[in-house]
């Protein structure tokens, strides 16, 4: 597992919502910032807006990481170098983005392993060329 340095969170931005559905921490979320519901995006890669850093059960208020950097969970470790792109995959998990996809995170770390938790600077969603 990649070692995972303790940041000060309260430099990043982020959002207030509900959860919409039971929400794992360290996964990427879609927000509806209309009714404030936080949930998984639907399939991989689609847009998602931040990450959680709580697990919430569906229903409890949930505070969603919009930028900065972020501990964030692979779920696909074999390929992710530092400074790859990342997306979401259907269950929040973080996978390599690749051309055509959207991203919403660039990694600072290399995980070693598929469920390592690695830092990643959010950015805003950029179609990978």
């Amino acid at each position: 597992m990649a070692a995972v340095n303790t940041l000060n969170y309260k430099q990043s931005l982020s959002w207030g919502g509900v959860a919409a559905e039971a929400l794992t921490q360290y996964r990427a979320v879609a927000l509806n910032f209309e009714t404030k519901a936080v949930e998984y995006v639907a399939v991989a890669g689609d847009l998602a807006d931040g990450v959680v850093l709580v697990n919430a059960a569906s229903g409890e208020p949930v505070e969603v990481i919009i930028s900065g950097i972020v501990p964030v969970k692979i779920t696909t470790a074999g390929s992710i170098a530092k400074g790859d792109f990342l997306m979401s995959d259907a269950n929040g998990g973080f996978i390599e983005a690749t051309t055509g996809e959207i991203a919403i995170a660039q990694a600072l770390q290399v995980p070693a392993a598929n469920g390592d938790l690695i830092l990643a600077k959010l950015i805003p969603a950029t179609t990978i060329a």
